[in-house]
């Protein structure tokens, strides 16, 4: 809605001598979960490197890939911005972080926030593998596939984020 009446069509018809730049960012991963590779990652306002940077992106952050435009992807993050992420600071989900044990009960809730809805309960002893890491909460995927969001436990991991391979996941 722009609030100024109907729009002139003529600059959807005129014909221009641009041609969009050609897209080398790697198609394959278009409608799938990456995650940020180490290091620093930005989203940005639009596909260059010298657009605006949005926010920064914390190491292995889970996002979802929209589009490819030039050596870009568009980006969703799990807490629903919407920008640019270069591909080559972005990896796979194929490979776990790590695999743990559940220590306790885990709930596995379908969003990263203190009140999503619980898809399924995890009990003592079972392994997930921890698949990217958003906040307090970890990505995890059970034993028999489901994929869902698990708090991390209190204390959080050092740094905040990590998973510490000698730790043992808790309910929240």
């Amino acid at each position: 809605i722009r609030g100024q009446g109907a729009l002139d069509p003529v600059d959807f018809l005129r014909k221009t001598n641009m041609t969009p730049p050609e897209v080398t960012a790697d198609l394959q991963a278009l409608g799938q979960w990456v995650r940020s590779r180490e290091g620093r990652s930005y989203l940005q306002e639009a596909p260059s490197p010298r657009s605006e940077r949005l926010s920064e992106i914390e190491a292995h952050t889970p996002m979802k890939v929209l589009a490819a435009a030039a050596d870009h992807y568009r980006v969703l993050l799990p807490d629903g911005q919407i920008g640019y992420g270069a591909p080559d600071r972005t990896e796979s989900l194929n490979e776990s972080l790590q695999v743990q044990e559940a220590a306790q009960p885990l709930r596995i809730m379908e969003s990263p926030t203190s009140g999503a809805i619980e898809m399924n309960k995890i009990p003592q002893g079972q392994a997930v593998r921890i698949l990217a890491l958003f906040r307090d909460y970890w990505l995890v995927q059970t034993e028999g596939g489901l994929t869902g969001w698990a708090a991390a436990p209190s204390p959080a991991p050092p740094g905040g984020r990590q998973p510490d391979p000698g730790q043992d996941l808790d309910d929240e």
